[in-house]
């Protein structure tokens, strides 16, 4: 899965609390920041359609999670130039009622 694959969600997972995950691995470099982040802004808004959808819901019937978080796994970490895009992005997602976390994680295997 990758961060520029437009057709897909990475990952779907829940936490313990019964809250949904929604994973974006993010393997890019941040050679060139705004691409970068344009290319997390195209994928979150695939992910805030989705969940607009009702098709996380429908999915997973059973499961009523109590918050939806979208998280991005980065593969490299972020420079600070980068950090004024990820908040933005960030208000974003969270003005439509979802959590958002960034985390570096180095190695996209696990997650």
């Amino acid at each position: 899965m990758s961060v520029q694959q437009l057709d897909v969600v990475d990952y779907i997972g829940s936490k313990d609390s019964g809250s949904y995950v929604l994973a974006i691995a993010d393997e890019l470099g941040w050679d060139d920041v705004e691409a970068h982040l344009r290319a997390v802004e195209r994928k979150v808004a695939l992910y805030l359609r989705y969940i607009a959808s009702g098709d996380l819901f429908v999915q997973r019937p059973r499961e009523a999670p109590r918050t939806v978080t979208i998280a991005v796994y980065l593969k490299f970490p972020a420079p600070g130039d980068a950090y004024p895009g990820l908040s933005r992005i960030a208000r974003v997602v969270e003005a439509a009622g979802i959590d958002f976390e960034v985390e570096h994680v180095g190695s996209l295997t696990t997650h």
